[in-house]
């Protein structure tokens, strides 16, 4: 049966059209199949099987949710989708804004996302360049599931820090230095035994040696340098110590008494007798007798704690005043007795 035009057509259990039909109601309950259907007002209780819809969709209402809405091929044009449960498509095009609550699938073929406030995925691959927020102590950039304040974080150009429960634990600088940042850390090998443990471990050791000679007739209450031996430390920390070794190979040109004083910069730090009006040294050792042939070794123990910045260490060396003390040779010096060398070596121990 074809109709051209119709104006009210009542409740119709099967019609089936395959021209054009222009209707102001149309009222059906049964399955209708048409071609094309241009109606100003188009109710359907039943079901509508159509092989092509085109349109803006911009008056699309009371749209019931279902388990599934599927297109074909041909992409049907919508302005705006809302949608609760799930949408299978071969093929959609939307010009407007597509609002779901939850979208499942691999994103394989997602392209052109703007940025989002969150991205959920089970496995992401990243072919380009992935750029993360600097991020803080409190709030890494880069944080595990359901521990926001632990985590990596960039605290400065070319500086990479690591954080635990919310504070520093670690961090390389932009020279490429590996700092712990809590004193009583310890680095432990697979055992779990201490490899290095930053309270009392020796962060550098820095020495200098002499081995010409030297020579002076002074007294020990007016002692004077070694020159060519001294030996500057730039310290990690403040609170770190300097552990001061000195080993002086000393003689004289006959019997003499020997001392010898540790200074740090202009200042004395090896004392003894406080009290003295004389300069305090430490005896290097009594020479009698046949003390030009005699050679002896004398050495300092010092643990300093210098302070922050670059500190220079020297030794000073005196005698009785009446003889001439020497270093590195006897004071015979003959061509059968050896010479010796003489360092300050310096150990800067975390504290």
């Amino acid at each position: 049966m074809a109709l051209t035009k119709v104006q009210t057509i009542g409740i119709e259990t099967g019609i089936s059209l395959t021209g054009v039909t222009s209707a102001v109601n149309l009222n059906v309950t049964g399955i209708t199949t048409v071609g094309v259907v241009s109606a100003t007002s188009l109710n359907v209780s039943g079901v509508i099987t159509a092989t092509n819809f085109v349109g803006s969709g911009s008056q699309l209402t009371g749209v019931a949710s279902t388990e599934n809405i599927r297109t074909n091929t041909n992409a049907t044009f919508l302005q705006n989708i809302n949608v609760t449960g799930i949408v299978t498509a071969s093929g959609v095009n939307a010009s407007g804004v597509i609002t779901a609550t939850s979208f499942s699938g691999s994103g394989a073929n997602l392209t052109g996302l703007a940025a989002t406030a969150n991205v959920t995925t089970s496995s992401l691959v990243v072919i380009g360049v992935t750029t993360v927020a600097a991020g803080t102590t409190a709030a890494p950039s880069i944080t595990p599931t359901g521990d926001s304040n632990t985590g990596i974080f960039f605290p400065s150009a070319d500086t990479i820090a690591f954080g635990e429960g919310g504070a520093e634990a670690l961090r390389i600088d932009s020279s490429g230095n590996l700092k712990l940042s809590t004193a009583a850390t310890s680095i432990l090998n697979s055992s779990g035994n201490k490899i290095l443990n930053q309270t009392g471990s020796i962060l550098q050791v820095v020495q200098d040696t002499k081995t010409d000679t030297f020579s002076t007739t002074n007294n020990i209450t007016n002692a004077v340098e070694i020159t060519g031996l001294s030996q500057a430390v730039t310290m990690s920390a403040s609170s770190n110590k300097v552990l001061v070794m000195a080993q002086i190979s000393v003689s004289a040109s006959d019997s003499s008494e020997v001392g010898l004083c540790l200074y740090r910069g202009s200042t004395q730090i090896y004392l003894g007798d406080a009290s003295s009006a004389v300069e305090v040294s430490v005896p290097a050792g009594m020479l009698w007798g046949s003390g030009a042939w005699q050679g002896n070794s004398a050495c300092i123990m010092f643990l300093d704690t210098p302070g922050t910045g670059t500190h220079t260490y020297t030794v000073r060396i005196g005698g009785n005043g009446s003889s001439t003390i020497y270093v590195n040779r006897t004071g015979r010096d003959g061509a059968s007795d050896p010479r010796g060398a003489s360092s300050v070596t310096l150990l800067e121990v975390a504290t």
